[in-house]
């Protein structure tokens, strides 16, 4: 068996690699960071709009019987490359090279499902693998369904922890092989194995660059935090700061997320360059 696998993983190497795939320095995990917090800023009412109609568009599928949970799930990598279309957009791409990275995304369309059908699964197991540690709590949260009561009875902090623990360790590595990998289906014509093995060595070989970008994340969170909470001090009432502090941490979560998503557009095309009809190489400062 183990010669089988070693067999697959050298056709999956010896495939016709991606035009150009860059190692970026560390520091350019902060650029991704700027230069996504500068494509929200240019065009802050359309990325609103956008997050609003994803953020409808999730509710109405997830109110679906069944299969409602299994759909969201599965609409990430559809989401990803709407997200960074737009950001293409938003970068400067001519509406000729819009119009062909949208014709090249029907063309994939059955491949991206295959993709979306295989994030789908890969996650469940991530969170069903969870349950031999805390029972089954962290995956009835994924899956929507409502678990047990969290008492003082029930609730193990030390099972929560080591399934939280578990949680990171799968998830992590199916992040890595899933960030770049829906742009590679739609826009490079790979196979969805092959997207996934290149997305991931991509995502192992800029370790130093996603490190730096995983803690600027961080950084501003927790300055934002900070900010938050000097304001509400400073001009909250004791009546009204329960909802300023509700106000503040929604808004930075919205903010958040905007730059989360609005980053993933450069940090593909500094990682793989020209492999998007519409991408348009971001500026370097």
């Amino acid at each position: 068996m183990s010669d089988n696998i070693e067999h697959n993983i050298e056709h999956i190497a010896s495939l016709p690699q991606p035009r150009e795939m860059r190692i970026v320095p560390a520091r350019q995990g902060l650029g991704w960071l700027t230069q996504g917090l500068k494509l929200v800023l240019r065009r802050p009412f359309g990325w609103s709009l956008l997050m609003l109609s994803l953020l409808m568009l999730v509710s109405l599928i997830s109110a679906i019987p069944l299969l409602g949970g299994l759909l969201v799930t599965a609409s990430f990598p559809f989401c990803i490359l709407l997200v960074v279309w737009f950001s293409d957009i938003v970068a400067g791409a001519t509406p000729q090279q819009a119009a062909a990275s949208m014709q090249s995304i029907r063309r994939q369309m059955r491949p991206l499902c295959w993709l979306a059908l295989s994030y789908f699964l890969l996650l469940t197991l991530a969170f069903g693998l969870t349950a031999l540690a805390d029972g089954g709590q962290l995956f009835q949260l994924f899956m929507g369904q409502r678990g047990k009561p969290m008492g003082p009875d029930t609730f193990d902090a030390s099972e929560a922890q080591l399934a939280g623990l578990i949680a990171l360790l799968l998830l992590t590595p199916l992040g890595m092989a899933y960030w770049f990998a829906p742009m590679l289906v739609a826009w490079q014509g790979m196979s969805p194995a092959k997207a996934l093995f290149f997305s991931f060595f991509a995502s192992l070989r800029n370790w130093r660059a996603a490190t730096v970008y995983t803690l600027g994340l961080m950084a501003l969170a927790i300055l934002g935090s900070l900010l938050a909470g000097m304001l509400i001090g400073s001009f909250g009432a004791a009546g009204n700061a329960a909802g300023l502090m509700m106000l503040s941490i929604g808004i930075l979560s919205l903010l958040l997320s905007f730059i989360v998503f609005a980053s993933i557009q450069p940090s593909y095309v500094e990682v793989f360059p020209a492999t998007n009809p519409s991408s348009t190489e971001p500026e370097q400062h």
